[in-house]
C-alpha cells in the first residue's frame, strides 16, 4: 500500500511539471518598434518600423494602437486594424515624419490586441519605446508647418482629423470624418498618411487657419459670458474663493456660441486643487459639478469610517498588511469608486467598492493576489493531486461489497437562457442609461448588448468576438440583419472617436437598429 500511494505522488508531481510546461510554452504574438535609420538631422524624414513575430504559422487580425509624435510633429493612432501575415517575420512603415528641430525624443510604446489563434482569448502585448536623435543640421532648412494627424479606423468606421500649428503657437482641428466599409484583413495601412501639407499655398491656409482661430475664440468668449452669469457656477466660484482658492487655470471646449463643455481649475496656498465642470446646451448650464481634493478628503472620512471598511481593515492588519496607497476616482453620476491597497511581503490585497457623493458606501469588497513561491504552489499542488487520485483509487479500484441498489434521483433540467430577451433587456438599459445624461455609458451598454446576443447566436463555438468579426460572419451568411447590426455597431464605434460628441438622435437610431438586428430571422 505504501508503495501504491508514492507511485501515485510522483506521478501527480510529473503530471504537474507536465502541465506547467505547457502552459509556459504558450505562444503570444511579439512586436517591435525600429527606426528605419538612425542618422537623422533637422529636415530629414523620421521613419518608424513595427516588425512583429508570428508564432502560429497563420495571419492575425491585431487593432493597434501608436503614438509617434517628435517635436510637435507626427501621428497619434488611437485605433488602426491590420492583419499580421503568416510569416514568421513581417513588418509595417508607417508615413515619414519629418523633423522640425534637434534634440533627443521618446516615442511612446505601440499596444497591440488580438485574440490568441490557439487559446481563443483576447491578449495584448506591447512593443518597446523608441528614442529619437536629431542632429543640427548646417544647411538652411524650408520646413512645412507641423502637424498631428490623429487617426481611427476600426470596426467599418475610419476617421481623421489632423491639428495643426501656426507661427504664434495657436493650434486649430481640421477635420476629416466619415464612414468607409470595412477593409480587407490583409489590407496594409495607408503607406501615406497626411500628416504634412505638401504642394499647398501656405499663405491661403495660414489665413483660414488664423479665420478658424478667430471663429473658435468667439465662441468661448460668448460661452465663458454666459457661463460666469449663471447663477450656479457663481454660486460654486464664490465659494472655492471664500475658501481661500484661486483660479488656475480654464478650459473651454466651444462646438458653437451656445454649446460646449468647460473645466475650470482652482488652486490654495496648500496646493490643493478643485475643479468646475460640466456643459451648456443651447445656452443652458447642465450636469455642472465641483470636484477635487475636498471631495475626496470628505468622502474618504466617510469610507473609513464606515462599519464594513472598519472590519475589513481591522482583519487585514491582523494578518499583517499596511497600508500603501489609496484612491477615489471622480464620480459617474452620483458615484464614484474607491480602492485602498494593503500589502505583505508575500501579497497585495484591495478594499474596493463605490460611494456616493453624499458619502453613503453602497457597495465594498476585499481583492487580492498572493505572490507565493511557486515551488511551493507546485509542491502544494502535487501533494492535493495525489490525496485526489488516492482517493480515487480507493472508491474506484479496492474491492469492496456492492451497495444495495437504489432508485435514481431525477435531475431538474435548467431552463435554456433567452440570448434574445437577455439582449432587447440590455438595449432597455443602455435607453435608461441615456435618459440619465450617462451617454458614453449608454453607448457602450448598447453595443455590449448586440455584440453578446450575436456571440451566443452565430454558434461559432467561440466566448468573445469583435463587432467586426460578427459583421464579416452575418455578410458571409447573407444574413438580413447585417445592415441593421453594422449601423448599430458603426454609431456605437463613433463614441470611441476623442472628437465626437453623443446626441439623442444618433443614439435612437442606433438603438432602434440594434432592437432590429435582435428581433431578425436568426435561429437560437
Amino acid at each position: 500500500m505504501r508503495a501504491r500511494i508514492l507511485f501515485v505522488i510522483v506521478a501527480a508531481f510529473l503530471f504537474l511539471n507536465a502541465g506547467l510546461t505547457v502552459q509556459a510554452s504558450a505562444k503570444e504574438l511579439s512586436v517591435q518598434k525600429l527606426l528605419k535609420t538612425n542618422d537623422i538631422r533637422v529636415g530629414d524624414d523620421i521613419t518608424i518600423i513595427l516588425r512583429f513575430s508570428n508564432p502560429f504559422g497563420k495571419p492575425v487580425n491585431v487593432q493597434i494602437k501608436d503614438k509617434n509624435v517628435v517635436s510637435g510633429n507626427g501621428m497619434d493612432i488611437q485605433c488602426l486594424e491590420y492583419t499580421v501575415p503568416a510569416d514568421k517575420q513581417s513588418a509595417i512603415q508607417y508615413a515619414p515624419i519629418k523633423a522640425f528641430s534637434a534634440g533627443t525624443f521618446t516615442v511612446d510604446a505601440a499596444s497591440v490586441t488580438y485574440t490568441n489563434p490557439e487559446t481563443g482569448k483576447q491578449e495584448e502585448v506591447k512593443s518597446n519605446t523608441l528614442d529619437i536623435t536629431v542632429k543640427p543640421s548646417s544647411s538652411q532648412q524650408n520646413l512645412k508647418q507641423q502637424g498631428i494627424t490623429t487617426i481611427y479606423q476600426c470596426n467599418g468606421v475610419n476617421m481623421r482629423s489632423t491639428s495643426y500649428s501656426t507661427s504664434s503657437s495657436t493650434s486649430i482641428q481640421i477635420n476629416q470624418n466619415f464612414n468607409a466599409p470595412s477593409q480587407q484583413n490583409n489590407q496594409q495601412p495607408q503607406q501615406n498618411p497626411n500628416i504634412q501639407q505638401q504642394d499647398q499655398d501656405m499663405g491661403a491656409v495660414k489665413r483660414q487657419m488664423e479665420e478658424q482661430v478667430r471663429k473658435r475664440k468667439e465662441m468661448e468668449k460668448s460661452i465663458e459670458k454666459k457661463l460666469e452669469n449663471d447663477s450656479q457656477f457663481k454660486t460654486l466660484d464664490r465659494e472655492l474663493k471664500n475658501k481661500g482658492y484661486t483660479p488656475l487655470s480654464k478650459n473651454i471646449n466651444p462646438e458653437s456660441n451656445n454649446t460646449g463643455s468647460f473645466e475650470y481649475t482652482y488652486k490654495n496656498k496648500q496646493g490643493e486643487q478643485e475643479t468646475i465642470r460640466g456643459s451648456i446646451e443651447n445656452g443652458t448650464v447642465k450636469n455642472i459639478e465641483k470636484w477635487g481634493d475636498e471631495e475626496k478628503k470628505r468622502l474618504m472620512q466617510s469610507i473609513e469610517n464606515s462599519t464594513q471598511f472598519r472590519k475589513l481593515q481591522n482583519s487585514l492588519k491582523k494578518m499583517g498588511y499596511n497600508l500603501s496607497s489609496k484612491d477615489i476616482k471622480h464620480p459617474s453620476g452620483n458615484l464614484s469608486t474607491f480602492q485602498y491597497t494593503y500589502k505583505n511581503n508575500a501579497s497585495e490585497m484591495r478594499i474596493t467598492g463605490n460611494v456616493t457623493l453624499s458619502g453613503q458606501v453602497t457597495s465594498i469588497k476585499l481583492e487580492g493576489e498572493k505572490k507565493s513561491n511557486p515551488y511551493g504552489l507546485m509542491l502544494l499542488a502535487a501533494l492535493v493531486l495525489a490525496v485526489i487520485a488516492y482517493m480515487v483509487y480507493r472508491k474506484y479500484f479496492r474491492k469492496r461489497p456492492l451497495p444495495a441498489k437504489t432508485k435514481p434521483v431525477p435531475v431538474p433540467q435548467k431552463k435554456p437562457r433567452d440570448f434574445r430577451k437577455e439582449a432587447l433587456r440590455g438595449i432597455e438599459e443602455a435607453e435608461r442609461l441615456f435618459s440619465q445624461g450617462k451617454k458614453r455609458e449608454a453607448y457602450t451598454r448598447l453595443s455590449r448588448a448586440v455584440r453578446e446576443y450575436f456571440i451566443h447566436t452565430l454558434s461559432e463555438g467561440r466566448e468573445e468576438m469583435t463587432s467586426t468579426e460578427i459583421l464579416r460572419i452575418l455578410k458571409n451568411k447573407s444574413m438580413p440583419v447585417h445592415k441593421h447590426a453594422k449601423q448599430c455597431f458603426d454609431i456605437c464605434d463613433l463614441v470611441k472617436f476623442a472628437k465626437y460628441r453623443p446626441n439623442s438622435r444618433d443614439f435612437r437610431k442606433a438603438a432602434e437598429s440594434g432592437r432590429m438586428a435582435v428581433k431578425g430571422n436568426i435561429k437560437n
